[in-house]
C-alpha cells in the first residue's frame, strides 16, 4: 500500500470517528432534554428502544427477568 492510499483510508477512518462522536454527542443531549423538561415516560422508553437497536444499551438478562417477574 502506498503512502497516498494509506493516507486517505486514515482520513475515511477519522470522518467515521467524527460522525459516531457527533452522533453519540446528539443521543446524550436528546436524553437530557428529555429528562430537563420532564418528558413523559412513553418518550424516554421510546429513545432508549432506539439506542437499544443501535446496539448502544443492552439489558442486563438479570433485569429482564426482574421486569418479567421471574424472581
Amino acid at each position: 500500500m502506498n503512502l497516498e492510499q494509506e493516507n486517505a483510508e486514515l482520513r475515511e477512518m477519522l470522518a467515521g470517528a467524527q460522525l459516531t462522536e457527533e452522533n453519540l454527542k446528539d443521543y446524550l443531549f436528546e436524553i437530557c432534554d428529555y429528562i430537563h423538561y420532564q418528558l413523559p415516560l412513553k418518550e424516554q422508553d421510546a429513545w432508549l428502544e432506539r439506542m437499544i437497536e443501535l446496539g448502544l444499551f443492552v439489558v442486563p438478562t438479570d433485569e429482564l427477568e426482574d421486569v418479567d417477574g421471574d424472581n
